[in-house]
């Protein structure tokens, strides 16, 4: 189906949304989703398209809120929080009864002789990014303070299931409680109640919910299962839901905070975990061209646009210390590899690609160690790759943007000491990669005290444990646990 077809059946989904007779969320979201994704390296409609959607957006009780709402670069914060409202009013059209468990209002802190009982809800409790980040963090809270519980609607392969890190993550939680995915596949979640009692039987005193707002099991959230709600680590924008009573974030990433719909939580440091006892790179060979400086960006094709690609093409025109430069890119579809040849051709540079293919996590860790700076897309820059590279000894040339999602590499860099790779513009970002790709002793003594500086048990940014004690000491601060 070409773009014009699937804005058109976006419309038509909306109208059924507004007048109540839209049976599936999920058609709607899955219809905003391919606009997306069909415009992703298909540069010539995506500006179109892309207004389309914007109109659509701030016009319309629409919802359409993922992370690719937060990659399009023709969206702002005003849209981006448009959506999000329209978001939570798509939720309320949901066939479930609206009553909910514990009403929002303004909450004591909770008080308790025994422990504190943690929840965690999503369903990437494996080898995903997003436990590769928090499974430390997990395990190092306060178990005498804390009784942790995983509240798990994942739908898993059978390597995943296999999984060291899905072991790891069996014995990290107090509890492992299943919410079988067939029951929350899609929005109208079949058996709620069922799912909320899972939850409340359980006492659970603050629910942190690792999912987006396009979650199959927002549905449980809207029932408000857990006295304190919170938005953790996953997706890096407001959720726009009213049941969502906090979101966590650092004084990096807090920016234009007055268009979500959660509290702000300021945690010190960096918002994002880590977990320091993940693979050190050893310097893995690769089958790169010989004498070349290479650049790198390893994040899925979603984040990549036209006007990036153009500032990379113009890096890679650029003269370096070494004899050729090339642009290393994670692209594993063959047609998308001809299509970003052809796009970096009309730029000059089609001989400066590499495509590298998905990956296990440690050869994930080698190549960004083997790369000599990471260029980082915008507005939706990177998250994990950004603190993966900079474990591996890979510095990241990032541009801040006004958004939580454009300031995270902005975060992580910062608490890494690197902020000489932070970027204001586009200017500023071609002339700090010019003159580092110039520079080899730099290149030798950035890589060099990026890794002294992780195995320096002073610095916290890969510290879970420390994560740990920063989450428990900003509940106090704000009063949600005393």
């Amino acid at each position: 189906m070409n773009t014009e077809n699937l804005v058109d059946k976006l419309n038509r989904l909306q109208r059924e949304l507004d007048s109540g007779t839209l049976l599936d969320l999920n058609e709607l979201y899955n219809t905003a989703y391919l606009v997306f994704s069909t415009t992703n390296l298909n540069w010539r409609g995506r500006e179109d398209a892309h207004n389309i959607l914007r109109s659509l957006i701030l016009s319309t009780n629409g919802y359409i809120s993922s992370e690719l709402t937060l990659s399009s670069e023709h969206f702002g914060l005003a849209v981006l929080a448009a959506s999000a409202k329209a978001f939570n009013l798509a939720v309320k059209n949901m066939r479930i009864d609206h009553s909910v468990i514990y009403p929002k209002e303004i909450k004591p802190a909770i008080k308790k002789i025994g422990k504190i009982n943690l929840g965690f809800l999503g369903s990437d409790f494996c080898n995903q990014a997003t436990m590769l980040l928090a499974i430390e963090f997990i395990e190092s809270l306060d178990r005498n303070r804390f009784s942790v519980t995983c509240f798990d609607h994942g739908n898993y392969t059978q390597d995943q299931l296999n999984s060291d890190m899905r072991s790891r993550v069996l014995r990290a939680f107090d509890e492992h409680v299943i919410i079988p995915w067939e029951d929350t596949e899609g929005y109208l979640i079949k058996g709620i109640e069922k799912h909320c009692d899972l939850i409340t039987s359980r006492n659970i005193d603050i629910l942190l919910n690792m999912k987006n707002p396009a979650s199959s099991a927002i549905g449980i959230l809207a029932k408000r299962p857990a006295p304190i709600q919170i938005s953790f680590l996953y997706y890096p924008d407001t959720s726009g839901f009213d049941f969502m009573d906090y979101i966590i974030l650092d004084s990096f990433v807090h920016s234009y905070s007055q268009y979500y719909s959660e509290d702000v939580l300021i945690i010190d440091e960096c918002y994002q975990p880590n977990d320091s006892t993940r693979y050190r790179p050893k310097g893995m060979a690769f089958d790169l061209p010989d004498d070349c400086f290479v650049f790198a960006n390893f994040s899925q094709k979603y984040k990549y646009n036209p006007k990036m690609f153009d500032l990379w093409c113009n890096i890679l025109r650029k003269p370096s210390c070494y004899k050729n430069n090339i642009l290393w890119l994670l692209c594993d579809n063959v047609e998308d590899q001809n299509y970003l040849l052809r796009e970096a051709t009309l730029r000059g540079v089609g001989d400066k690609l590499v495509f590298a293919k998905t990956t296990d996590y440690r050869t994930h860790l080698e190549r960004l160690h083997r790369a000599d700076l990471i260029l980082d897309t915008y507005p939706c820059g990177g998250h994990t790759l950004t603190s993966d590279a900079i474990w591996a000894g890979t510095p990241v040339l990032s541009m801040r943007g006004k958004d939580f999602c454009s300031r995270v590499s902005y975060s992580i860099s910062a608490n890494s000491g690197n902020n000489k790779f932070i970027a204001d513009d586009e200017y500023n970002y071609l002339t700090k990669a010019e003159a580092y790709m110039k520079d080899s002793v730099r290149q030798l003594v950035v890589k060099q005290n990026l890794i002294d500086d992780r195995d320096n048990k002073d610095i916290t940014l890969f510290s879970g444990s420390s994560y740990a004690t920063r989450f428990t000491k900003m509940l106090e601060h704000y009063g949600v646990i005393s």
